[in-house]
């Protein structure tokens, strides 16, 4: 057996996984994670980042593709020529094992190496550079080595299928038995919302725009925000969710809530056995109304395996994390529609030394080049102030009300303010602080507020929100073709 120890052999075998799959996922997987110096070998580096740019151009990379790529860019014989492109794919038999398993030693090794050399390099200075100042000295050294540290394995992508068997998984053990993805109608100009009304004001999502959707907590932006994400990845378009607050599987449950029209509570209702896959999952029904549910679950299942939707859950995320893996994600799915990010507040910079409103500025200043420069619509929910929970005449909220506002309202082409009468119901202005609510209604009637429209108009908006399958619905008098409520 071979070492799995093998540096060389732990990057052939996962460049011989990325040559055979034909998913593409252990490539996506990759290019998350890995650069093309974390490779040890030179022909190594030359192949991974042949492939990377074979994606860029929409070329599957397999034996005979990358053979011909490497000959047109005369470098064939450089990585060791047909024989060596060989040896790739026989190497996992040698060395089986899982890519992520490749994909994760070759980074620790990656970090390692670089680790040991910053601190070669930095003893080196210690002793035949002179110190002038040696605070200074000792800062610089942490910051380089933080730097190091900070490069460690960040979370990668799940895409909704990956998701949906981790989704049922869940579903077994709450069980007991569990033991171990553009067109342009009505005078939409960009992205269709999928809401009829909201594409009469806002002409659809633009490439280059950040939209910022602004609530105050519990009113719904998250659900509202998966809710347009599925709009628009129910056509076959891909898009990205960046999660700080909730995970995946929780993510994932709201969308199969959505998708199959059934309560949380009824889907949790269902006994789950082993051996249930997303493909096919296996319960014990009570009766026929769960027997209906049964289907109408492993419809919404079969769908949800199916969508382009992305999900990046690091909680940790630092804004540079975020457009690099927007940046990768857009090389690697040049299709990318949609990105949202939930939410602002959460966003870190590694920083400790800039104020809270400095830090919110920055972020929006860099959230609007990177939508810029990747031509997609970003979506960023921001919660709101204190405000309206204390202005005596109505709580509508307003632009002024957004968290640590900056330069927020400068840089987004849309906000929009989602408003709930009944978050104010039954409480008395004491309670408001504590953003404590009244829930016990499943059905509420949001007002989508867009209080500004850098290219159009704006408007207010009338949603039912219905908590018990996550869904926002236009409401039956907000029709296409009804007036709107000027802000």
């Amino acid at each position: 057996m071979a070492d799995k120890n093998d540096s060389s052999l732990n990057e052939k075998a996962l460049l011989g996984y990325i040559l055979s799959q034909e998913s593409g996922d252990a490539l996506l997987t990759a290019s998350t994670i890995l650069e093309e110096n974390d490779f040890t070998l030179p022909q190594n580096r030359l192949i991974f980042k042949t492939i990377l740019d074979m994606s860029k151009k929409n070329i599957k990379a397999d034996y005979a593709t990358l053979v011909q790529e490497l000959d047109n860019l005369h470098i064939l014989d450089t990585v060791g020529g047909r024989e060596y492109i060989k040896s790739l794919l026989d190497s996992m038999d040698e060395f089986p094992s899982n890519p992520e398993n490749y994909i994760n030693y070759i980074k620790d090794r990656a970090l390692l190496n670089s680790f040991i050399k910053k601190l070669g390099d930095i003893q080196k200075d210690a002793e035949q550079k002179p110190i002038s100042d040696i605070s200074s000295f000792i800062g610089k050294a942490e910051s380089d080595i933080v730097s190091i540290t900070q490069k460690r394995r960040v979370s990668q992508f799940l895409n909704m299928s990956e998701l949906s068997d981790q989704i049922v998984a869940t579903l077994v053990k709450q069980s007991d038995y569990f033991n171990k993805h553009k067109h342009r109608v009505n005078g939409v100009t960009g992205l269709e919302t999928g809401y009829s009304n909201l594409d009469h004001l806002t002409k659809g999502w633009h490439g280059g725009n950040t939209i910022i959707i602004g609530a105050r907590p519990s009113v719904g932006k998250t659900t509202f925000s998966i809710n347009l994400l599925y709009q628009v990845a129910k056509r076959g378009i891909p898009v990205l969710f960046f999660s700080l607050e909730m995970g995946p599987v929780s993510i994932g449950m709201k969308l199969l809530s959505l998708i199959s029209d059934l309560t949380t509570d009824e889907i949790n209702d269902l006994q789950f056995l082993p051996g249930s896959k997303k493909e096919q999952i296996q319960v014990l029904a009570k009766d026929n109304e769960q027997v209906k549910n049964v289907k109408k679950l492993q419809s919404g299942l079969n769908e949800l395996a199916s969508l382009p939707f992305y999900i990046d859950d690091d909680r940790s995320s630092r804004i540079l994390d975020i457009i690099s893996k927007c940046t990768k994600l857009k090389n690697l799915v040049p299709d990318l529609g949609l990105v949202a990010i939930d939410y602002l507040g959460r966003i870190t910079n590694g920083k400790v030394n800039d104020s809270r409103q400095a830090e919110i500025a920055s972020y929006s200043n860099q959230l609007k080049q990177l939508a810029l420069d990747l031509d997609i619509p970003i979506i960023i929910l921001s919660q709101l102030s204190r405000l309206p929970d204390r202005r005596k005449e109505g709580h509508k909220p307003q632009m002024s009300d957004l968290r640590d506002s900056g330069d927020i309202e400068q840089d987004a082409d849309m906000i929009l303010m989602l408003y709930r009468s009944d978050y104010y119901d039954n409480n008395s202005s004491e309670n408001f602080d504590s953003a404590e609510m009244n829930n016990n209604n499943p059905i509420s009637q949001v007002f989508v507020s867009l209080v500004k429209n850098r290219n159009g108009p704006t408007g207010q908006l009338k949603f039912i929100y219905d908590r018990s399958h996550n869904s926002f619905m236009a409401a039956a008098d907000d029709r296409e073709d009804a007036p709107f409520n000027e802000v």
